[in-house]
């Protein structure tokens, strides 16, 4: 599991007419797989049997039914099953420079291509395109219009980067030529602009958990139909019990049963978005409380790192840095906090007091003498008719550069 091939499909499911896909296949032995044999007499007709249930014939083709269809979003939605958003149509520029377009007919094809396994692997989903370690692995890929949706099963790291929202948008890696997805990104900057956010939810409720989800796909069900799969006309309701066989052999359900069924699960429903929405306003307090301190914060640091900047910068200022004070301010609070001390103290301990130097009062202007044995050698070199400039260029590397030094001896003495 997962099935990489036909061959490997077990032999219940290569029985179901017409032949499922390998992703359909796959999705039958998730369910088989999550069902309690203790429970279950034989789980592998009751996953082909719920398979049926959600799906049906159409040309040749098994397909979710439209009630199916808006039973699994509306769970995605609560669920951890979320659906994200990994490309729409349209036309964008691709990280390499090239101009791709996306049309309706291209999405159904990479839809299409991921539920035959066309990549010869599960999609993971990585970060930055790196292709490392996965934040998660696509489970379904499908188009809402002109979206291309996904679900994901998101591992801890991908819940790490997405709930601490470190990364924001996902971006797919396709091959456009054979119309297939490689791998879907987290990212923070997206080729395709315009995409929904990526989100976790927070509900408790999953397409994988059968009981309840069966439960709503068979009301609505009902609903779309207005008159249930072998529940009797207006004139016979409640004439037939509940668990009674049609001729088919199939259980129905009495228009009184499936009234308090909507009611059951409204009710449900219901309680689970109050319990969302208080948790969201919670969090939403939470988030705001602390983005008002980390502002605070930042305020008050921006204000002691002006004061600091007032200090060290102009020509009044108690250590006469030549520098613009906001360009310090910027550099301070862009390192670390446990590095601005040590900036601090180095920026005061490079800065020239000129209220000793500057102009002198021995009349050097502020320049260094020439130390021995230098000193000696710069005569040595002058009596020998030889440059002074000259000198300096052969021990640069040693002395340094001719304009630091008071040289008005050696001057005189030329």
């Amino acid at each position: 599991m997962p099935y990489e091939s036909w061959d490997e499909v077990n032999e219940a499911i290569r029985g179901i007419e017409p032949r499922v896909t390998l992703a359909q296949a796959n999705l039958i032995a998730e369910w088989a797989d999550g069902m309690d044999a203790d429970e279950v007499d034989n789980v592998w007709a009751a996953a082909i049997a719920r398979f049926k249930e959600l799906y049906e014939v159409q040309d040749g083709q098994w397909v979710k039914r439209e009630e199916a269809e808006a039973a699994e979003f509306m769970f995605a939605e609560l669920g951890e099953g979320r659906p994200v958003e990994v490309l729409r149509v349209g036309e964008f520029i691709a990280r390499d420079g090239r101009e791709v377009a996306v049309t309706d007919e291209d999405l159904d094809a990479f839809v299409a291509n991921f539920e035959a396994n066309a990549a010869g692997q599960d999609v993971p989903v990585d970060v930055d395109h790196q292709r490392g370690e996965a934040a998660g692995w696509v489970t379904r890929v499908w188009r809402d219009g002109e979206r291309l949706l996904a679900t994901v099963d998101w591992n801890d790291l991908g819940q790490q980067l997405v709930g601490d929202r470190v990364y924001r948008y996902l971006s797919a890696s396709l091959n456009v030529a054979k119309k297939m997805i490689r791998s879907i990104s987290l990212v923070n900057f997206p080729a395709v602009k315009g995409l929904a956010p990526v989100e976790l939810s927070e509900g408790v409720y999953g397409w994988a958990e059968a009981g309840l989800v069966d439960r709503i796909v068979r009301a609505i069900r009902e609903v779309f139909s207005g008159q249930g799969e072998g529940t009797r006309g207006h004139g016979d309701q409640g004439t037939r019990e509940f668990g009674e066989q049609d001729e088919q052999g199939e259980e129905t359900m009495t228009e009184e049963e499936l009234r308090r069924l909507r009611e059951e699960i409204r009710a449900e429903m219901e309680a689970e978005l109050a319990e969302k929405e208080q948790t969201m306003a919670e969090l939403r307090e939470q988030v705001r409380a602390e983005v008002e301190a980390e502002l605070a914060e930042a305020v008050k640091r921006r204000a002691e790192l002006a004061e600091f900047a007032a200090e060290v910068c102009g020509d009044e200022a108690e250590f006469g840095l030549s520098a613009d004070p906001e360009e310090v301010i910027d550099f301070l609070a862009g390192l670390p906090e446990e590095q601005v001390e040590a900036a601090q103290t180095m920026l005061k301990s490079k800065v020239v007091d000129f209220s000793e130097r500057g102009s002198s009062r021995d009349g050097r202007g502020g320049k260094k003498e020439l130390e021995e044995p230098y000193a000696d050698q710069l005569r040595m070199w002058l009596d020998s008719g030889m440059d002074m400039g000259e000198w300096f260029k052969v021990n640069a590397d040693i002395v340094g550069g001719m304009e630091e030094y008071d040289l008005s001896e050696f001057e005189e003495g030329d």
